[in-house]
């Protein structure tokens, strides 16, 4: 029975909204691998970027919920009589296995203390504390979005084979 019993227009219909969100996923894959291929020469224009003092005003862990943990530091600092404000410890993000690792984290950064940070002097507003990254974790991702994609290019390609009259 061609179809499982939906009529030639639902087929198509439902063949074109998988083939949509597999364009999308595909979308997605492409960014995540760029932005993993261009994070090394941020990486190495950032440890050139000036340092300044910066205020902890935060400093806190938040459970991811996939068994890592993630020590936000919230920071201000200010830039030529601007004030700015950032939580980014490094490109990329910062996740660690174990809570204890976290905490250590976050105990080295108490909210009220000083910390030292690099900001972009292009973009004052962009800052880090660490000029360092994961590029592994952003390949991966792109590598499960772009299985993702072909996953859901094989689902409407199956979807229209038993549409097909």
């Amino acid at each position: 029975m061609h179809g499982a019993g939906l009529g030639a227009e639902t087929m198509a219909l439902t063949v074109m909204a998988v083939l949509a969100v597999g364009a999308i996923d595909l979308v997605a894959s492409i960014g995540l691998m760029v932005f993993a291929l261009t994070l090394p020469r941020r990486i190495a224009a950032a440890q050139h970027w000036p340092l300044t003092q910066a205020t902890v005003v935060a400093s806190h862990v938040r459970a991811t919920g996939r068994g890592a943990y993630v020590p936000l530091i919230q920071y201000r600092y200010a830039v030529q009589g601007e004030t700015h404000e950032s939580s980014l410890y490094r490109f990329g993000g910062w996740a660690t296995r174990t809570r204890a690792e976290a905490e250590a984290a976050v105990a080295a950064h108490p909210a009220g203390g000083p910390i030292e940070v690099r900001y972009d002097p292009a973009r004052p507003a962009f800052a880090v504390i660490s000029a360092s990254g994961d590029q592994r974790a952003y390949l991966l991702r792109a590598a499960v979005f772009w299985v993702g994609a072909l996953l859901i290019g094989a689902s409407a390609f199956v979807l229209n084979a038993i549409g097909a009259p």
